[in-house]
């Protein structure tokens, strides 16, 4: 950095300058402002005026506040159905533990509105204990966020503001969803008539399983058909338990996915697309036989020119701003892929665009777009599409380097070169590059791949690890919920085969057999389940600066699998336990 003053002085430039930065009254219109400046600026070599808002730094900015949005749209929910789903089942089984209790105080006069208020009033405790820890982790997530992004892209001060309406909208919509969740439940132990109250319930009348009719029923030992017929006896019940336990699967899948697909993105882009360890670029562009100097230098393995255009794409009313890559026919640092990740032939002629950019234009294969070069001779020319290839950064269009020479009808130039370095010589090739005076920048892939996990080890680790951890908590949640309500319903069944003469293992086996059988129908569903909202999210996530690829790997299921599998384990060891200690006179002297 130097004074402009001084600067121009020592280069004999005063009065000139590079940048133009211009600051509109509000309500200006911003396109007349443009083309006013493109005008006047044009013979004096300006490559044209564009908007804030397609400046790079505002664009990352604002993909990634996007990023945010998604998050904060698609996964929120998700955590908050389940959530729901939760309370539901718990409101539920408690009517049914208390509709004696419910029946006495409907005798003594209280009234339907009394009842139905005090059940009303234990949802809300449970949720207004639930808001009062979410605003606290929310407000610590919130400024652990805030001053990470002041230090990633160094903004002078970002101040984290809690505003109260925030909060009130999240008391709003979380007090709405769990009334809704338990409303028809209230309603219906409000509407419990005494008489039906103070009776117990109907027995369950069970019926032969299929197996048993075709005669195969011999097969399977007695506790086992009670297993089955339990579960047939009870669909509608039990498919609401294996919804609960494929949701939790599915959340902990959703969550972890996110980290298979940042690997994979780091994989296409720099380990299968752009190969090279050092990027070159030079101040202006120079000559091609400035390639064969770079070979020269110490630790070159191989060298790449390219050549970058600036240009404007035009094809009907869509334009858009970006930069013409001139690559190497036979480039084997920087590779273009197609969209099964293999790496495609650049054509000889004809402009080749990423997919995402292709989009923009609204073009597909084989249709013409309008090319404006920004520099040089600024020549106008129609090129046709030749191919589309896959990219998951920026959106770049590239050409053959001799072709794209040829339009711009400046000599054989580069504007700079992709390098194959010796890692021993890394550091010293890296330092005669700095040195050079017409290097404009010397790019390591190992730094620039450094600085990537850093930044992600402290943004998405953050924000992810918090939705691995609840994940977790709900599956804990919802797979203990479902043990303890099956051993409270079946618990005087239960009782009466201890008394019957059955083991405690073979009880056992009945409860947690009936558990093992609902998490293997849940786990396949909680995988797609999880499978589908990462696609959902992915696709929330595409901008014109990242994609997001769809990659759920098989460990990633495998893991959130594991994660239910000893959520059922531990909660069936605590059922276990309570079964080992049943009362088992308390548990007969329920009223017939």
């Amino acid at each position: 950095m130097a004074p402009r003053a001084a600067l121009a002085a020592a280069f004999d430039l005063e009065g000139a300058f590079n940048d133009l930065s211009i600051a509109a009254l509000h309500g200006a219109s911003l396109a007349a402002i443009i083309a006013d400046l493109d005008h006047v600026l044009a013979p004096y070599g300006s490559i044209g005026a564009y908007d804030r808002d397609d400046h790079p730094s505002a664009a990352y900015l604002a993909g990634e506040l996007d990023e945010l949005r998604v998050l904060a749209s698609v996964v929120p929910p998700i955590f908050l159905g389940v959530a729901s789903f939760l309370l539901y089942v718990v409101v539920a089984r408690l009517v049914t533990i208390e509709r004696e209790q419910i029946g006495l105080l409907k005798a003594f006069g209280y009234s339907n509105g009394a009842v139905g208020w005090h059940y009303l009033k234990f949802v809300l405790v449970i949720v207004a204990l639930g808001l009062l820890l979410g605003f606290a982790l929310g407000g610590w997530l919130g400024h652990a966020l805030t001053e990470m992004y002041a230090r990633f892209f160094r903004f002078p001060f970002l101040t984290y503001g809690m505003r109260p309406w925030v909060f009130v909208l999240a008391a709003v919509v979380t007090l709405a969803a769990a009334t809704a969740a338990t409303l028809g439940t209230v309603r219906r132990a409000a509407r419990l008539p005494p008489a039906v109250a103070m009776q117990p319930a109907a027995p369950t009348i069970y019926r032969r399983l299929v197996l048993d009719r075709l005669g195969l029923g011999r097969v399977l030992h007695q506790p086992t058909r009670m297993i089955l017929r339990h579960l047939v006896r009870w669909p509608v019940r039990n498919g609401f338990k294996v919804t609960g336990m494929a949701l939790a699967s599915g959340i902990l899948v959703v969550a972890l996915a996110t980290y298979d697909e940042i690997e994979a993105l780091i994989e296409i882009f720099f380990h299968r697309a752009q190969r090279q360890e050092v990027t070159v670029s030079f101040v202006e562009p120079r000559e091609s036989r400035v390639a064969d100097a770079l070979r020269g230098l110490p630790g070159v393995m191989a060298v790449e020119p390219f050549r970058l255009i600036a240009t404007r794409l035009r094809a009907g009313h869509r334009l858009e701003r970006v930069a013409i890559a001139g690559l190497e026919p036979e480039g084997d640092l920087h590779r273009l892929l197609d969209d099964s990740m293999r790496p495609l032939e650049l054509p000889e002629f004809g402009l080749v665009l990423s997919r995402k950019l292709a989009e923009m234009l609204g073009v597909h294969r084989g249709e013409a777009v309008i090319d404006e070069a920004l520099e040089g001779r600024r020549p106008q020319l129609t090129l046709p599409v030749t191919a589309i290839v896959m990219e998951y950064i920026s959106t770049p269009a590239y050409m053959h380097r001799a072709a794209l020479n040829r339009a711009a009808g400046e000599g054989d130039l580069i504007s700079g070169a992709y390098l194959a370095v010796d890692p021993r010589r890394g550091e010293e090739l890296y330092h005669r590059l700095k040195d050079a005076p017409v290097v404009a920048s010397a790019l390591r892939r190992s730094a620039a791949l450094e600085t990537l996990r850093v930044t992600l080890a402290e943004s998405m680790n953050i924000v992810l690890g918090f939705y691995v951890a609840l994940g977790g908590l709900i599956a804990v949640g919802v797979v203990y919920n479902t043990a303890r309500i099956a051993l409270s319903e079946r618990g005087r069944e239960l009782a009466s085969l201890r008394v019957l003469g059955f083991s405690q293992l073979e009880v056992s086996y009945i409860l947690l057999g009936e558990l093992a059988i609902l998490l293997a129908f849940a786990l396949p569903i909680g995988c797609a389940l999880g499978y589908g909202a990462a696609a959902l999210v992915a696709q929330a996530a595409d901008s014109h600066l990242v994609r997001i690829p769809l990659v759920v790997e098989p460990a990633t299921l495998g893991l959130a699998a594991l994660v239910v599998v000893l959520a059922t384990v531990a909660s069936g060891a605590i059922i276990c336990y309570r079964l080992a200690h049943l009362d088992l006179v308390a548990m007969f002297k329920t009223r017939e």
